[in-house]
C-alpha cells in the first residue's frame, strides 16, 4: 500500500470522529472495515490516537492560523484533513511538511472541492512557515 493510500484511510477514519462520540474506543473497528492489513493498522491507529491526544493543540494551530474564517464554519471534510495534516507537520517526524500539505491538498480537492484545496493549501503554507521558523513580517517581504 503507498502511503498516500494509507493516509486517504486514515484519514477516512480521522473524518468518523465527527459523529462518533466514543471515537478513541472505535478506532479499532474503524480500521478492521477500512479493511488495513495489521502492519498498516498499526500505523493508522497509532496515528489516530495521537491526533486524538493532541486535538485541542491541533485545532488551535488550525484557529491560530485561520485568516477571515471562523474555526466553527469549517467543513466536517477540511477539518479532518487539517488535523490530519498538521498532526503530520507537527508531532510526526517521518512526513515532510510539503509532503504533508500536497498531501492535504489532493484530499481536500477529492472529498470537497477545488476551493476547499486552495483553502487548505494557504492555512497550511502559512502552519509551515510558522513551524519552521521562516515566516517574515511585512518589511522583509
Amino acid at each position: 500500500m503507498k502511503r498516500s493510500e494509507l493516509r486517504e484511510k486514515t484519514f477516512i477514519i480521522l473524518f468518523q470522529q465527527e459523529f462518533d462520540d466514543a471515537f478513541s474506543e472505535n478506532i479499532d473497528f474503524y480500521l478492521e472495515r477500512e479493511g488495513l492489513k495489521k502492519r498498516y493498522a498499526v500505523y493508522a491507529r497509532q496515528t489516530l490516537l495521537r491526533i486524538v491526544e493532541n486535538i485541542r493543540a491541533i485545532d488551535e494551530t488550525i484557529r491560530s492560523h485561520l485568516v477571515n474564517w471562523d474555526f466553527d464554519r469549517l467543513s466536517k471534510v477540511d477539518l479532518s484533513v487539517l488535523r490530519l495534516a498538521v498532526y503530520e507537520m507537527k508531532y510526526s517526524d517521518d512526513v515532510p511538511g510539503k509532503v504533508a500539505i500536497n498531501e492535504a491538498i489532493e484530499l481536500a480537492k477529492k472529498y470537497n472541492d477545488e476551493k476547499a484545496g486552495i483553502f487548505v493549501n494557504g492555512l497550511l503554507d502559512r502552519v509551515y512557515k510558522s513551524t519552521n521558523g521562516v515566516e517574515k513580517n511585512d518589511d522583509e517581504r
